[in-house]
């Protein structure tokens, strides 16, 4: 992953040594998450510096979706639909059938929509407290 500054130089790189496929989330905050095609998913600071890594059963193709309360979800080849707190802690996992390489999108409502390789398109709507 590179960071290059408005003025076209390189600010910072950082190595996965995997494969990445999708494009990074970042928050208003500035932390970055990406997924890689080998499972693992990383947070960055806005400096390049690891925060945190989660390893998903399979290679994620799809970029992440972070939610106004600081949840990201993404999906992995697994057939999984991983949502992860801030920490990147697991919330919980959903298994959708088929390889999940489409990107997450969230309503306004909260509600999550994600596309699977069963043609199935899938929503998760948060609980009420």
């Amino acid at each position: 992953l590179y960071c290059i500054k408005p003025d076209g130089r390189l600010y910072w790189t950082f190595d996965t040594k995997q494969d990445i496929f999708s494009s990074p989330a970042v928050t208003d905050e500035g932390n970055i998450f990406l997924g890689s095609g080998k499972g693992r998913f990383y947070s960055l600071t806005t400096e390049g510096k690891l925060l945190w890594t989660y390893d998903a059963e399979g290679p994620i193709l799809s970029s992440p979706l972070v939610d106004r309360e600081g949840k990201v979800a993404f999906g992995s080849d697994d057939g999984h639909l991983y949502v992860l707190d801030s920490k990147g802690k697991l919330v919980w996992k959903a298994f959708l059938g088929a390889e999940v390489v489409s990107s997450p999108a969230l309503s306004a409502d909260g509600t999550i929509f994600v596309g699977c390789h069963n043609g199935i398109l899938y929503s998760f709507r948060r609980e009420k407290k």
